[in-house]
């Protein structure tokens, strides 16, 4: 048990417990409003499903060296911005962040799996950016295509 609590990275916990607020903070000054805006901008003439799949690609790249948990709590906001600008379903909007923010696969830093097995496995960093890259890939595919058909986007 000692040797399980030494090998926790602190600074995963510390990270994790950083970015709560920062997710709160941006909802109350306006920052979540202000990002969703820029990505309507970006991609908002392109339809809902590049809003949704954008959401979800957000979601995918800002979780990688941050935990899942902390990217959820940065991105959901910007995402119900999103989908309230467009009148599209929030819940579609949502899960996507949820199910994108999941897949930490690309880095050793992403989840606390990784982190833990990092070390003790003998793992390289682009052990994990080979075979991650793969499953970011079909799962973005499958999310897209199990979204709209389960939550439709103009409900």
């Amino acid at each position: 048990m000692d040797e399980a609590y030494e090998s926790i990275d602190w600074r995963t916990v510390f990270l994790v417990a950083g970015m709560l607020p920062l997710g709160t903070a941006m909802e109350t000054t306006g920052t979540a409003r202000y990002i969703a805006d820029l990505m309507l901008k970006a991609i908002g003439s392109w339809g809902p499903m590049a809003a949704l799949a954008g959401m979800y690609l957000l979601a995918a790249i800002i979780t990688q060296p941050m935990s899942n948990a902390a990217t959820m709590v940065l991105v959901v906001p910007i995402a119900l911005d999103t989908a309230l600008s467009l009148g599209a379903n929030h819940l579609a909007f949502t899960l996507a962040v949820v199910i994108g923010a999941a897949t930490s696969f690309l880095t050793p830093v992403g989840h606390k799996a990784n982190v833990l097995v990092f070390g003790p496995g003998g793992y390289k960093f682009f052990d994990y950016a080979r075979v991650g890259a793969l499953l970011t890939v079909f799962l973005f595919i499958v999310t897209m295509i199990a979204i709209p058909i389960f939550f439709p986007l103009f409900p």
